[in-house]
């Protein structure tokens, strides 16, 4: 959980999350979607209005992204859901 106030992340991918698996991201707080909070994937050459309440899917650990800031006055938070690679691996090689 991102508690902000202004939750903004630059241009990166999530290399420890599992390669195979989706991150689900949520976005929260009271800002205006179309000055900024857009979401943007690199790779796919799209930039996306991301307004309060809205959640992308996305393979966080292939896929490069981020977002755009937010006006000073207003706030954003996130949530994101994910799962750590490293216990894919513990679980392939028996629990150890």
């Amino acid at each position: 959980i991102n508690l902000g106030p202004h939750s903004v992340t630059k241009e990166h991918v999530d290399m420890g999350n599992y390669a195979a698996g989706a991150c689900p991201i949520t976005a929260l707080g009271s800002y205006d979607p179309t000055k900024g909070s857009h979401m943007v994937l690199w790779d796919l050459k799209l930039i996306i209005k991301f307004p309060p309440g809205s959640t992308i899917i996305l393979p966080s650990s292939t896929l490069r992204h981020g977002n755009t800031t937010i006006q000073p006055h207003e706030r954003q938070y996130s949530f994101t859901q994910y799962v750590s690679g490293v216990i894919f691996h513990w679980f392939d090689y028996g629990f150890q």
